[in-house]
Parts: C-alpha cells; sequence; structure tokens
C-alpha cells in the first residue's frame, strides 16, 4: 500500500540538518506511522516489527529537498509517495 508522507513547516522548522533520524523528512515519516525511519540521500527506511524494512529510493524531489535543506537554503513543505512494505 501506498502511504503519502507531507512534510510540513513544522517539521523543517523542528528538523535538524544532516541527520538521519531528525531531519524534516524522518520527522514527517514517523509522524505518518512509520517506526523509527532513516533518511539518507539514496534511500529511506523504517522498521516493520523488529526487522528493518527493505530500503526504498529516496524520491528526486526529496534527494533535492535534502540538499537544500542541509545547505540551509530556503525549503517548502511539500510531500511524496513511498511503498509501506507492512501492507504491502
Amino acid at each position: 500500500m501506498k502511504r503519502v508522507i507531507k512534510v510540513r513547516q513544522v517539521h523543517i522548522d523542528r528538523g535538524v540538518k544532516k541527520c538521519v533520524r531528525s531531519c524534516p523528512i524522518a520527522l514527517a515519516m514517523y509522524e505518518s506511522g512509520l517506526n523509527d525511519p532513516l533518511v539518507c540521500d539514496e534511500t529511506v527506511s523504517w522498521y516493520v516489527g523488529d526487522q528493518r524494512s527493505v530500503n526504498f529510493p529516496t524520491p528526486k524531489c526529496a534527494r533535492a529537498f535534502i540538499e537544500q535543506f542541509d545547505q540551509g537554503s530556503q525549503v517548502d513543505p511539500f510531500e511524496f509517495t513511498v511503498e509501506d512494505a507492512a501492507t504491502a
């Protein structure tokens, strides 16, 4: 099942640069119900039960956001979709 991840301004305001667990995208993934998300340039992942799910390729829009956010540039809220392995 596909899950829409909505990165809102509150995630941007609370996010930490270059932090795979506390960047705005990770905060939005956690808020959407994904357990212990990790966000990297190439992949995003989260736990399903007690095992880390298969890595999902980081969408282009999210990679661009990560680069801009980590450089301290202005970023805007956005959304993207991932395949939720728990319900796929």
